[in-house]
């Protein structure tokens, strides 16, 4: 990234997102593309989504007595600042996985309060 980027440090967040994906598409894929198989009409067995994470069917399914490792989570429990423009921002580049799963994008305030109160 700093090679195609070698300022990007000095980017706000903002400038980040709209710099970076007007020149690398795939940063940010949209969430449906992980639902399908592009080459083939089947549906996938399983959606997990983060909100409700039961994963009980597939762990019986596949003999799984332990709990799924939480590989990805961070250290840092304070709420990221998103300017209005930026969450407006990511609410159209996401616009696609709202429409296929059913979401509605939250007002921005509502939103913010949401990540204050899950952090």
């Amino acid at each position: 990234m700093l090679k195609a980027f070698p300022d990007i440090h000095s980017y706000d967040p903002l400038t980040f997102f709209t710099t970076i994906l007007a020149r690398q598409r795939l940063f940010l894929a949209k969430q449906y593309k992980y639902t399908h198989h592009f080459g083939s009409n089947k549906e996938p067995d399983y959606v997990l989504r983060v909100e409700d994470l039961d994963v009980s069917e597939i762990a019986e399914r596949f003999g799984i007595s332990n709990p799924f490792p939480w590989e990805n989570s961070g250290k840092n429990s304070e709420p990221v600042e998103l300017g209005e423009d930026l969450y407006w921002y990511l609410v159209n580049h996401f616009k696609a996985d709202y429409f296929f799963f059913g979401y509605r994008p939250k007002p921005y305030d509502e939103f913010m309060d949401t990540q204050k109160l899950a952090a």
